[in-house]
């Protein structure tokens, strides 16, 4: 193809400025994508890894008060489960995920009354907690928990309103509790009550 010297330079010239434009937007792109998972990450504050031992805690330190919502089964029967609160000391901790996990391992463990049967199993474990900004706490159980919950539709609920009524009186903004099993939504916990929407 015969071009002229100046017409020459103007098309390489159109050539480098598209290619430049294309490696700019293409790293622009990136960029932004990057910064959106990590900002998503951020708000959703994991806790526990897969696999963690949800009785996990931090070191020695100073101690805090948290109220637990334990079901009481000595309570009048009615429609809703019964619930005592129970003072029980904890680690002082700050990071509003971290005390998270340490409620919910709290209320697993279930009182010392041994007049109090346990709600939750000995193998109960908790996969990850998110704390999200408009006042959901996404609580995501491991299956052998929800296996182990005793099969009554009573029992479930008092499982997953101990979990919820514990969380919302002890961390500032929570307003809401979704449980999740193995990361992934579940029509019920244990075959009785509907996961569907979240639990206030």
């Amino acid at each position: 193809m015969n071009l002229r010297s100046d017409e020459y330079r103007r098309y390489l010239i159109a050539i480098v400025l598209v290619a430049t434009a294309s490696v700019l937007s293409f790293a622009f792109f990136f960029f932004e994508s990057r910064q959106q998972r990590a900002s998503l990450e951020q708000e959703r504050e994991p806790i526990v890894e897969e696999g963690g031992d949800f009785l996990d805690g931090p070191g020695p330190g100073e101690e805090a008060t948290a109220k637990l919502h334990l079901f009481d089964p000595r309570a009048p029967r009615s429609d809703s489960p019964q619930f005592e609160i129970e003072e029980r000391p904890v680690p002082a901790i700050s990071n509003p995920a971290a005390l998270a996990r340490r409620l919910v391992a709290e209320v697993m463990r279930g009182s010392d009354d041994q007049e109090r049967p346990r709600l939750f199993p000995e193998d109960a474990r908790l996969r990850q907690i998110y704390l999200l900004p408009e006042g959901t706490a996404v609580v995501d159980l491991a299956s052998e928990t929800a296996r182990g919950i005793p099969r009554s539709a009573y029992a479930e609920l008092a499982a997953l309103l101990s979990i919820t009524r514990t969380l919302r009186d002890n961390l500032e903004g929570v307003e809401r509790v979704k449980f999740l099993v193995e990361g992934k939504e579940r029509e019920t916990l244990a075959g009785h009550v509907s996961l569907r929407q979240p639990f206030m």
